[in-house]
């Protein structure tokens, strides 16, 4: 029989076993992804160190017509759960009945909009609607819940209520728990969303921080964010901004452990707002946000997706502050809209082997902020850091990058640790009194990465590590990576050992085993002493393209694919300025973007791979109230121009 874990929690940190457990959450819509596609995402999330897939049960996807109900296809949540169930991800399910996402009207039908009674409170005629709907949803489930086998270990009830709308009534949240324990959702975990004044009843608040917010109102760049300050705040006060700015928690923070369940991984655009963000600028804020004592690391989103449907995007039409792509959904996560693994997933991967390695022992550690440190984000002149030690062991946070603002070099000591050196842009986590076999790793200005096999102690930086050992190592090992090998490091199981490959096409588990995602001839090596080539084939993909309709307002081309061979993806690279962009197969739109300076990457696979499409850019006129991190270049006062298209070939290719 397999194990099941025992779930806990106390005031400081999650349980599992009777021991501190910190794992990561990365969040992935199942409804806004094709269903065949699943499990290997799922296998790519789990390559990037994601213990827990979250995911929202949006009510519009599956009761658009009052009484009629669609689980099927990629709406179908009971299969998506057998599927984390066989790909050995555990899942928090996010059951609304309100849950925002960017969805048209928060996820709720429009038939329900138009209901004569409230909504989000508890009114009797709401609540009979709520009820249906969960018992639908419990015949999806039921089977999944923890308690029954299944890899539902938490659910969240409803989200950002009383502060992203909401009757405010107290007892809403709990009056929705107990519904849904009546209909049978139990599982060991039960979270409200925690900022901004939400109310969160009997339920375990959970939090967010964004490094922008692409919702704010306001059309000029936001002032240095908080969330690069180690501190015991908790409350991000620019999420849901759009609504409700500045209000503090309902609740006492000091009673709950500090969990993230909305940690932007990677931002997305608005009609009016579209900031791009750096994997430094969410790298360095995990690594505060774990150093300032968060026992959860939650990802909104960590895998992009696609709305299932034309009219399912966040509109003003639809009452919503924000105009969201029709399609589009978050393509900045650290893997993409149609599954690339991006920069920043190697750059999250960095801590999330750390927190699987050592958060065991972080969990229980207390986070220390020091006197002389930096008190707010304007501060410029003061350290950033912060330590989380026990019995003298533990790790010191360092952060000198601040996303827009650039910090100056500083050096500085830190009495349990020594002096530090921290360039502007530096972030890092450094180890003191760390046991390394009957030894002690007094210091060190290397960032611990993982411990293979029990033994081998791995390492990274650039420069000299400068390991300072007190006591004999053993059978220990300790091994030093750059910082850009670590980015290329993936974790290998071969039986009972483990190692790792160092290679830039990223490595990932699957159901007949391991394999490289390569888009070029590239080299592999282990740790152990293996090493290798991948090589692609020859014949790559192209494409020929020719304008075929203007006017003022948009330019149309026709495009024509060759695609070189047989690979598991073919992308198509969109280099363009204007408004948005969108694609058409076969007269049908089904790709689209918003314009912010970065590349648009559109997989074709999922399309059958068309021999033709259609390119539609949209003008973006100067003086539109649009604020643009990286603006185009206006001529006559307007932005419109294809720059260029590629195309390129990705393969799966077997360990």
């Amino acid at each position: 029989m397999t194990h099941r874990h025992q779930y806990s929690w106390n005031r400081q940190h999650l349980i599992r076993d009777g021991k501190p457990w910190l794992p990561v959450m990365g969040e992935f819509h199942y409804a806004r992804y094709p269903q065949e596609q699943w499990r290997q995402e799922i296998d790519k999330m789990k390559a990037c160190g994601v213990d827990i897939v979250a995911t929202y049960v949006f009510w519009i996807h599956h009761e658009a017509e009052e009484g009629v109900f669609d689980f099927d296809g990629q709406r179908s949540l009971h299969a998506f759960l057998a599927v984390c169930q066989e790909a050995g991800v555990t899942v928090w399910l996010r059951i609304g009945p309100w849950c925002h996402g960017e969805c048209r009207n928060g996820g709720f039908p429009d038939w329900l909009m138009h209901k004569p009674f409230p909504i989000r409170g508890n009114g009797e005629a709401y609540m009979a609607c709520v009820r249906r709907f969960w018992e639908r949803v419990y015949l999806e489930i039921s089977d999944s819940l923890y308690g029954n086998g299944g890899p539902v270990i938490g659910i969240q009830i409803e989200n950002e209520f009383a502060h992203c709308g909401g009757s405010g009534e107290d007892d809403h949240i709990d009056n929705l728990l107990a519904l849904a324990n009546q209909i049978g959702f139990e599982t060991p975990y039960y979270t409200a969303t925690g900022w901004g004044g939400a109310k969160i009843g009997s339920l375990l608040p959970v939090m967010a921080c964004y490094c922008d917010a692409p919702w704010d109102r306001r059309l000029e760049p936001l002032p240095p964010s908080p969330n690069y300050v180690f501190s015991h705040e908790r409350n991000d006060v620019d999420v849901g901004s759009d609504f409700e700015r500045g209000a503090n928690v309902t609740f006492d923070e000091d009673a709950y452990p500090y969990l993230l369940a909305e940690m932007g991984g990677g931002i997305g655009t608005t009609f009016h707002r579209r900031p791009t963000a750096t994997p430094a600028d969410t790298g360095a804020m995990a690594l505060v946000k774990l150093g300032s004592g968060a026992n959860l690391l939650g990802y909104y989103m960590f895998h992009a997706g696609t709305n299932p449907g034309q009219e399912l995007n966040e509109t003003w039409e639809s009452g919503s502050y924000c105009e969201t792509p029709t399609l589009s959904y978050a393509p900045h996560s650290p893997i993409g809209e149609y599954g690339q693994l991006s920069d920043l997933a190697c750059e999250v991967k960095l801590l999330h082997m750390f927190i699987h390695s050592f958060g065991q022992q972080l969990a229980s550690m207390p986070a220390q902020l020091p006197a002389c440190g930096a008190k707010h984000s304007g501060d410029r002149e003061s350290p950033r850091y912060a330590l989380r030690t026990k019995d003298g062991s533990g790790f010191l946070f360092v952060n000198n990058h601040q996303r827009c603002y650039p910090q100056p070099d500083m050096t500085f000591d830190v009495p349990e640790y020594g002096q530090v050196n921290a360039p502007s842009g530096y972030y890092a986590i450094l180890p003191i009194n760390l046991p390394i076999g009957n030894a002690l790793l007094k210091r060190a200005k290397a960032t611990p990465l993982c411990i293979l096999n029990g033994n081998t102690y791995v390492f990274w930086c650039d420069g000299d590590p400068a390991y300072e050992l007190e006591g004999d190592i053993d059978d220990c090992t300790i091994v030093t990576l750059s910082r850009q090998e670590a980015l290329n490091a993936w974790h290998f199981i071969e039986g009972d050992r483990e190692d790792l490959i160092i290679c830039d096409a990223p490595l990932i588990p699957g159901e007949q085993g391991y394999h490289f995602l390569a888009r070029k001839d590239t080299a592999w090596r282990s740790l152990s002493g293996g090493a290798g080539m991948i090589s692609v084939p020859k014949e790559q993909p192209s494409v020929a393209y020719h304008r075929t309709h203007v006017n003022f307002l948009c330019y149309d081309y026709d495009l024509a694919f060759s695609y070189g061979g047989e690979s598991a993806e073919t992308y198509l690279q969109v280099v363009y300025e204007g408004s948005h962009a969108e694609l058409f197969v076969d007269g049908i739109k089904v790709a689209d973007d918003m314009y912010d300076g970065c590349t648009w990457e559109i997989g074709l696979a999922r399309f059958g791979r068309p021999t033709k499409a259609t390119l539609r850019i949209y003008a973006l006129f100067e003086g539109m109230p649009v604020w643009l991190q990286n603006p185009p270049v206006y001529t006559d006062g307007r932005a419109l121009k294809l720059h260029r298209l590629t195309m390129e070939n990705e393969y799966k290719i077997r360990k």
